[in-house]
């Protein structure tokens, strides 16, 4: 019962925040933005563990209940602390789009708020957890 329990929480949990979207921009400067939220996997698992010790220290951690100010700062601080070359790693390892010269990471908590013209991963990494748990969920 704990188990069932669990893994409809982790379910859950994960449906809510999987996924992440980026705006290839058409105009001259060209270009693509990476939106996503703070807590997904791709952001503290690849991301983050991308960034060395003396960048690492100047913050980039969101809390869930956070306001905009603090997305903004996180932000900013991606902005002016980290190299070029770390977004093209975090875009290589990611492995879902072709990449677009500058890259830039967003931070937002809310996906649906953004343009139509967005690559979007969330139904596909859901599909992909919903297949894990369903095969989980089956030997129980």
């Amino acid at each position: 019962m704990y188990l069932l329990s669990t893994l409809i929480f982790i379910f859950s949990l994960v449906s809510i925040s999987s996924g992440y979207k980026v705006n290839r921009q058409n105009d001259s400067k060209g270009g693509c933005v990476i939106y996503m939220k703070p807590f997904e996997p791709e952001y503290y698992s690849i991301f983050l563990r991308l960034l060395d010790r003396v960048t690492l220290g100047y913050g980039f951690i969101v809390d869930f209940n956070d306001d905009l100010s603090v997305y903004d700062a996180v932000n900013n601080k991606i902005k002016k602390y980290v190299k070029p070359s770390v977004l093209e790693k975090f875009v290589k390892r990611l492995g879902t789009f072709n990449r677009q010269y500058p890259i830039t990471l967003k931070l937002t908590n809310d996906l649906k708020q953004l343009p139509s013209n967005t690559y979007d991963s969330e139904k596909k990494d859901s599909e992909l957890f919903s297949n894990k748990f369903n095969t989980i969920f089956k030997k129980y």
